[in-house]
């Protein structure tokens, strides 16, 4: 075995080795290992010695240089040939492990080098030309020994049949070896950087491709296809039981007639997948945005983009990743900055799916859950999503508002957001029953690609481009009661919605001149309402059915000429005709213990009274609609990343509405600030009060604002210069909460963790503080310098030496030189007191002999004092005393 070793690292044969053995599996140089349980893989090196002359086998692992495992086999020949085997388990981490198979009879000869192997995940990416993503000017990642690929982007069947290599993935050729793209190159990287994690990404993305042309044939690995080219790499590189995740970026050559099959094609697609990557548990679709290609065939834009947003909702393991928002779009494809921020917007989402880290909020996709008409008069629209999203600011004279579409000529004039619901205003009452949003692929009347304003949510993270979404779309009637009881009584049918036509039906036939939104009924039968708007779209409503065939007179009521207050509010309802009981009925039913003259509206609805007349009839007042104003928004954003540190200057923003007025308090106290915005250095706890044009008024919730100064000093306790072999103790401000970390020369101290550190080399020392409340701050500088003593001489004679005078002293001492040095070249003097504290340092430089220098003493306290004097080489030392 020792001669087996001393050999093994001189001889070294590959041409002559490699006829000696068949390898059935080996390692290859740059192949990552996708991990299994315990973040790790096997390596195997198995296969037969086919030469019967030699008698053992040498397997070596090496791990970042250093050797882990250095094994010597006997191996047995049966039919001229011996098997061996051997196996190896690396860890998915940034290492590189280098494995190399030797035979042996007399000498080793090398017969295997796999190099930089390593472990980590397997990703692929699939689509056109955005997902090729080709370097779209500078600021491209280099090449990262993490992130690997295998074969080739090529898509040509020789091509892809004859590249079955591993190496590092680039981004700066398409269509070639290693290829992967530019997002692609920048999201390997985020992982490995905050997972540690290497990764492997296969890109088999074609320019200008339809999504038919990615389907697989009969053959999955026919190489004569896409689907085949890529299923062929995988299963070359031994990674279609290990895949991750599944990156599909296309759509945008499907923006004509055929986008009506893309959802099936992808149903066919996604088929393929689980069937031939057993272990995928994960696929992320990536919405296209208006843009891209433009011609007479390619008006389907927005039908595309909602096919790839249902096929996310219909698949529980698809996740949508939207394009909206992001930057640095050039009217198709995103230039470098864009896509590397796509890849961060990618990572925000696979934190949680893959790596299990917690979730980041606001990374996920905000999905519409429902819209609905909002008001009496169906002229507000109120979408709700599963987060909240933020009605942006116009962007270049655009409003987001003219591209908002209904199915009808009605527009939006307006919108605003309130939580998880953004609430649109309407042109006009409308029954439109579909919603869309984002145009297809210009702004309106230019030729310019549209690029926002975007539906965000707060991180920035953009809602995906819907269209024809249902709107929520019903009419209801209600009826005073159901009992005509008295003659001449009528009972009142009444609706909420105003603004549109209206046509009452009575048994299935429309009654003449009854077209308002309110009708009495004096006759029994079955009563429904039909509603038309502007586009001719018709609604009905439900079916009342009326009894008896007697009719009740009708009862006025008043409400002061008003007919809204705000939120919190009332108003009062008044009935001035006589009776012996009176109820009041809320959208037609009874108000518990409203038995008054008189009701204290305090919410919307449709009110009316009931009342008992002499002759013992009831009666029945028309319906009168009150409408509850909402109070503002009175809730306000903190700008200038507040984080309680560094920033002293804060911006306070209102919230923006139409004739709102604003009053600013600071805790508790009117501060006379009248503006959307406040701007203070001050910290406190401020509130906003917000009035809008209805005279509805709303106040904040309390916000305090601190504003923290956070400070460190770094303190040597002894001389700052020190002998060779010796050190200094450096000492950090201190504080509750605070940590450290020490810096040479800009550079880390490993370890250096603590508020006190010891310094035993020269150099500039600096102290990182971070307090309680995760502010930094650094100390300045201190230089400690480092001097050779072994040259010192201590022994001087008085006239010959350096003198220190006088001695005891008060205010000032002054220091005199030998007289053997022509010139004084470096000098420094330091004082520290009797505890061992450095209190005044001097230095000097181009003294000349006989020279004296006075040293202002004033400010120490009387005491024992012991100076240090470093003059050229020499060092001299003595103690003073201030009296």
């Amino acid at each position: 075995h020792k001669a087996a070793f001393s050999l093994l690292f001189f001889l070294y044969a590959f041409s002559s080795g490699f006829s000696q053995v068949t390898f059935s599996m080996r390692p290859m140089s740059l192949k990552l290992y996708p991990r299994q349980a315990n973040d790790s893989a096997a390596v195997t090196i198995a296969g037969d010695v086919t030469a019967n002359h030699y008698k053992k086998v040498i397997f070596t692992l090496h791990k970042n240089g250093v050797l882990l495992d250095s094994t010597i086999k006997n191996i047995h020949y049966s039919g001229g040939k011996a098997p061996f085997l051997k196996s190896y388990k690396i860890h998915a981490e940034k290492s590189l492990y280098r494995i190399k198979m030797y035979i042996y009879k007399n000498n080793a000869l090398q017969v295997m080098l796999a190099d930089s192997v390593c472990s980590g995940d397997v990703f692929l990416i699939n689509g056109q030309s955005n997902g090729v993503a080709a370097k779209n000017g500078p600021g491209a990642d280099p090449n990262n020994p993490w992130v690997r690929s295998f074969g080739t982007e090529d898509n040509s069947s020789s091509a892809c049949f004859s590249d079955t290599s591993w190496g590092l993935g680039d981004c700066s050729t398409t269509n070639s070896h290693m290829s992967i793209g530019v997002w692609a190159m920048r999201l390997g990287k985020i992982i490995v950087d905050s997972t540690g994690i290497p990764v492997c990404i296969i890109n088999g993305a074609q320019n200008g491709t339809r999504i038919i042309h990615h389907l697989p044939g009969t053959n999955h690995a026919d190489l004569n296809t896409i689907y085949g080219c890529l299923y062929y790499r995988t299963l070359k590189a031994g990674v279609t039981n290990a895949v991750k995740g599944i990156f599909w970026y296309q759509g945008e050559s499907d923006t004509d007639t055929s986008w009506s099959h893309y959802e099936n094609r992808f149903n066919t697609l996604y088929s393929a997948w689980i069937q031939d990557f057993p272990l995928l548990s994960n696929v992320f679709v990536i919405q296209s945005r208006p843009g891209c290609i433009i011609n007479a065939k390619t008006l389907y834009h927005q039908q595309l983009r909602e096919a790839q947003r249902r096929i996310s909702i219909n698949h529980p393991f698809i996740s949508l990743i939207p394009t909206v928002g992001i930057p640095d779009f050039d009217g198709c494809h995103f230039r470098t900055v864009g896509y590397q921020k796509l890849s961060q917007r990618i990572y925000d989402v696979l934190c949680n799916n893959i790596y299990n880290k917690p979730s980041i909020p606001g990374s996920d996709t905000p999905q519409p859950l429902k819209a609905f008409y909002s008001n009496q008069s169906k002229t507000r629209i109120s979408l709700v999503f599963d987060q909240s999203p933020l009605w942006p600011d116009t962007l270049n004279g655009y409003d987001l508002k003219d591209y908002i579409y209904l199915n009808s000529s009605v527009t939006v004039t307006s919108g605003s957001s309130s939580g998880d619901t953004i609430h649109l205003q309407l042109s006009a009452s409308c029954n439109a029953n579909k919603i869309s949003y984002l145009p297809g692929i210009n702004y309106a009347g230019s030729n310019n690609i549209y690029m926002g304003p975007w539906l965000l949510n707060t991180r920035g993270v953009g809602v995906p481009s819907f269209y024809q979404f249902p709107v929520a779309d019903s009419l209801n009637i209600n009826a005073s009661t159901n009992i005509l009881v008295c003659n001449s009584d009528s009972i009142l049918l009444s609706t909420y919605l105003t603004g549109q036509k209206a046509k009452w039906y009575r048994n299935g036939i429309a009654i003449p001149g009854a077209v308002n939104s309110t009708f009495y009924a004096k006759h029994s039968g079955n009563y429904y309402l039909e509603m038309t708007d502007q586009d001719s779209i018709s609604i009905s409503s439900n079916t009342i059915t009326l009894t008896d065939d007697t009719l009740p007179l009708p009862v006025a009521i008043s409400a002061n000429g008003q007919s809204s207050f705000c939120t919190g509010g009332n108003l009062s309802l008044i009935c001035n005709d006589p009776s012996n009981s009176y109820q009041w009925h809320k959208n037609g039913n009874p108000i518990i213990n409203a038995t008054q003259s008189s009701y204290q509206a305090t919410s919307n609805g449709n009110y009316s009274v009931e009342i008992q007349q002499v002759n013992g009839c009831l009666a029945f007042s028309s319906g009168i609609n009150i409408n509850q104003d909402s109070l503002p928004n009175s809730t306000f954003i903190i700008s200038n990343q507040l984080d309680n540190c560094a920033d002293t200057v804060v911006t306070l923003t209102g919230p923006a509405g139409a004739g709102y007025s604003y009053h600013w308090l600071k805790d508790s106290i009117p501060i006379g600030a009248s503006g959307q915005t406040y701007v203070t250095t001050n910290s406190g706890a401020y509130s906003l009060l917000v009035t809008n044009n209805f005279g509805c008024s709303n106040s904040s919730d309390l916000v305090n604002i601190p504003i923290i100064s956070h400070l460190v000093t770094a303190t040597t306790i002894g001389s700052s210069r020190i002998c060779k072999g010796g050190n200094v103790r450096l000492e950090a401000s201190t504080g509750v909460g605070f940590t450290y970390q020490w810096f040479k020369n800009n550079s880390a101290i490993p370890g250096a963790l603590n508020g006190v550190f010891v310094a035993t080399s020269g150099g500039s020392y600096v102290v990182n503080s971070t307090n309680a409340s995760g502010c930094v701050a650094s100390s300045p500088p201190v230089i400690i310098t480092l001097f050779d003593c072994t040259i010192a001489r201590l022994q001087y004679k008085e006239e010959e030496g350096f003198r220190v005078y006088p001695n005891p002293f008060e205010t000032a001492v002054r220091l005199e030189f030998p007289v053997q040095f022509e010139e004084l070249n470096d000098f420094h003097f330091d004082l520290t007191d009797a505890n061992g504290r450095q209190v005044n340092t001097l230095t000097k430089s181009d003294l000349k002999k006989n020279e004296a220098i006075e040293f202002d003493t004033h400010e120490l306290t009387p005491g024992i004092y012991f100076y240090r004097a470093f003059i050229n080489n020499n060092i001299y030392s003595g103690k003073i005393i201030k009296q």
